[in-house]
């Protein structure tokens, strides 16, 4: 695993850190902290080329959310924001947000434990290595221009499937790549994505029925919402979630980011 660290303000990165990711054989490079518009961008690209498979954004007293936010552009992977004791970070996430930059934040109990930290930032790494998330966008790259014939309780719309997903919705009658069937069309969509990345068919938790005793499952959402979708993945399971074996939140995250559809972990 290799991470990027990138340093915004005063007394952004906590004391030790850099030495205990280290310490567990975490390839880490930390840039120069952050001190104006042009360094920000320079920095960021420098990580880019760097091949991490993701950045650690800390944040300092007195740091400045426009660095922050054109950093972000240039960023070619997803990164956590990890806001200094008493630093308020909102002012970042609400540039963020409004940029459509995907970001996490991590939940570090107070004080800050050193190991907690490592380990947050360790478990997110896993979860988004570059490798797990190209799976998510090599999935996409294959859809798009596929002729699907979907068999659904209610017919997909052409013009908004071939907008959002590239692909064409084809009658019954006509040559298809393949069929898809599901109670929805975007069930049918996340049902194509999660079977590609478990290798087996998904299966569904449909409460009252107990959750299924599954341990190290990815479950995931997709909904319509007249013309938006929206994504839910998670390793816990929901009602009327689907799931399959392995930790696949980094391929679902960069499939949802490459379409360009909303997703959140509750």
């Amino acid at each position: 695993m290799r991470i990027g660290i990138l340093a915004y303000g005063e007394n952004a990165l906590p004391n030790g850190l850099l030495e205990r990711l280290r310490s567990d054989d975490i390839d880490t490079i930390f840039a120069e902290p952050i001190g104006s518009l042009e360094m920000a961008k320079a920095e960021a690209e420098r990580l880019g080329r760097a091949d991490c498979d993701t950045v650690v954004v800390a944040l300092g007293s007195g740091y400045a959310p426009r660095h922050l936010a054109l950093s972000a552009l240039f960023l070619p992977v997803p990164f956590l924001l990890l806001p200094a004791e008493h630093t308020d970070a909102t002012p970042a996430e609400q540039w963020l947000r409004e940029l459509r930059i995907f970001f996490a934040t991590p939940s570090i109990p107070a004080p800050l434990s050193l190991e907690l930290l490592a380990e947050e930032i360790r478990r997110w790494t896993q979860e988004n290595e570059r490798r797990e998330r190209d799976r998510g966008i090599e999935w996409v790259r294959q859809l798009y221009g596929k002729r699907i014939r979907f068999v659904t309780e209610t017919p997909p719309n052409p013009v908004l499937w071939m907008r959002q997903f590239g692909i064409f919705p084809v009658e019954s009658d006509e040559p298809a790549d393949t069929t898809w069937t599901a109670p929805t069309p975007a069930d049918a969509v996340l049902l194509s994505l999660l079977k590609t990345l478990g290798g087996i068919d998904p299966i569904q938790y449909s409460p009252p029925t107990p959750a299924p005793n599954t341990e190290s499952y990815t479950w995931a959402s997709l909904v319509q919402q007249g013309d938006q979708f929206h994504c839910q993945c998670a390793l816990s399971p929901a009602p009327l979630w689907y799931g399959v074996p392995g930790n696949h939140l980094g391929a679902i995250r960069a499939a949802c980011e490459a379409l360009d559809i909303p997703h959140f972990t509750p």
